[in-house]
């Protein structure tokens, strides 16, 4: 279950990533990448390379936490080129970018129609 408290910052890691990396690899790209901040009580969104899965990493007061997400049917929207710079989001952004929008262009996932067979 995804810690319900919310964070002080939220950070989107824009390059992709290897998803057979758990929380240690993660957290070891957040060190790297933003020295200190992994314990401060933010949380850290990755997404796949196929855009299909997106992980939340964040501290839980003794220890990592991991949460991920697979869509079945779309693909996270991440901007066209993909944005590959590490943004701070805002806790708005992050559940609408789960839900499914574009956050960089405002644009939601499109829902599939089903066929219909006669």
């Amino acid at each position: 279950m995804l810690y319900l408290s919310r964070p002080k910052k939220v950070f989107y890691y824009g390059k992709p990533i290897d998803f057979r990396k758990q929380a240690l690899g993660l957290a070891v790209i957040v060190d790297s990448e933003l020295p200190g901040e992994m314990k401060q009580g933010h949380w850290f969104v990755f997404i796949s390379s196929d855009k299909k899965k997106a992980k939340i990493l964040y501290w839980r007061g003794t220890g990592v936490a991991l949460w991920q997400l697979r869509l079945e049917k779309d693909l996270f929207k991440v901007g066209s080129p993909r944005c590959l710079a590490t943004r701070t989001l805002s806790w708005r952004d992050l559940g609408r970018f789960l839900d499914g929008f574009n956050i960089f262009l405002g644009e939601a996932h499109q829902d599939k129609i089903p066929k219909r067979f006669s």
